[in-house]
Parts: structure tokens; C-alpha cells; sequence
């Protein structure tokens, strides 16, 4: 930028300046500092981002269904192949049911509300650092138990899955905070 330049909008304004050669010498001979650095690579960015071509027909004019699949897995296991968008991107829901948590009481509501929300707070630093990769992590209170959702790019979504499965099996609660959850979420049930 030469000289100096100026814009004056209602809700902007700016001015530039040309560095000058001066100060950009000065910068050049600045020691590197510890303090400023760039972060370590996230290892969730993907690397591939194609699609795998498909012998199935696309219809134009119809969004198709999930086909759901036999498995030899408990649950229920659907898929679809994105021949339409062409995003390389998959959701998974993972229902995690417990008896303790299937009850419909007050309490019980209270204790998944104050566990799902509990779990997600402590893993937000992991889902902060995999939602930059656009794969974003979620624990949810569900009508039987707990639901883990994993949405995003394919290619790293298993290691994704893997990493959020082994912290919350580490989850070592707190019970202080859990107690202050707890009364929060009760404070808000009774409100609304």
C-alpha cells in the first residue's frame, strides 16, 4: 500500500499506511519471542476431501433414504451415500442406554440433564480444537440414556470417535460441580 488511504462508511472506517522500510527492518531483527507461536497442527484437519465414486443412480428429483443395514452390532445402523452434494462428511449417533437414566421422574431427568452437561464441559477444549476441523463432537441427554454425536468430515471422524469415547470413559467427575449443576439445572426445570 503507498501513501495513505482512507474509507469513511457509516459503521467502518479505516486508514492505511504504508509500513515504511525502516520499521520493516526493525521487525526483521526482532528475536523470536516464546510467548508468540503458532499452535501445533490439528491432527483432526482431513487431508482428503474426494468423494469415492458410486455405481448407484442418482434421482434428480428425489432426496433418497438411509438404507438400514444388518449388523451384527446391537442398535440400528443406517447409510447413505452422498451422490448428490458430493460432501465428504458423516453423522454418528451413539446411544448410550442406561436403566438409571430410562425412568421418567423428575430426579432422573435432573441427573441426565446434569451428567450429559457435565461431560460435554469438560470436554469442550477437545471440542473446541476438533469443531476448527469442522467435526464437531456432542453429549445429549436422551429419553433412555446419553447420546454421543459425532458430525463432520469422514476421513478423520473415526479418530474423532475414538478420542471422545476414551475421555469420557477417563471422566473422573467432581462433586462440587456436579452439585452445582445440578441445582442450576433444577433452578431452571422449576422456572420453566
Amino acid at each position: 500500500v503507498t501513501g495513505v488511504q482512507t474509507c469513511a462508511l457509516p459503521i467502518l472506517a479505516y486508514e492505511l499506511e504504508e509500513l515504511g522500510q525502516d520499521f520493516l527492518y526493525e521487525l526483521s531483527q526482532e528475536a523470536p519471542r516464546n510467548e508468540i507461536a503458532y499452535p501445533s497442527q490439528n491432527p483432526y484437519i482431513p487431508k482428503h476431501l474426494e468423494v469415492l465414486a458410486s455405481s448407484e443412480a442418482e434421482n434428480d428429483h428425489l432426496i433418497p433414504a438411509p438404507k438400514k443395514l444388518n449388523s451384527k452390532y446391537p442398535g440400528e445402523h443406517y447409510y447413505l451415500k452422498d451422490n448428490r452434494y458430493l460432501v465428504p462428511q458423516v453423522t454418528v449417533n451413539i446411544d448410550l442406554i442406561s436403566k438409571a437414566l430410562s425412568k421418567n421422574d423428575i430426579k432422573v431427568d435432573v441427573t441426565g440433564a446434569v451428567l450429559s452437561h457435565y461431560i460435554s464441559e469438560a470436554l469442550n477444549e477437545f471440542v473446541y480444537t476438533t469443531s476448527l476441523a469442522s467435526i464437531t463432537p456432542s453429549i445429549s441427554q436422551s429419553s433412555n440414556g446419553i447420546t454421543i454425536s459425532v458430525e463432520g468430515f469422514s476421513e478423520k471422524l473415526p479418530q474423532v470417535l475414538r478420542t471422545l469415547c476414551r475421555q469420557i470413559i477417563s471422566f473422573e467427575p467432581n462433586e462440587a460441580k456436579f452439585e452445582a449443576y445440578k441445582e442450576s439445572i433444577k433452578n431452571r426445570l422449576l422456572v420453566g
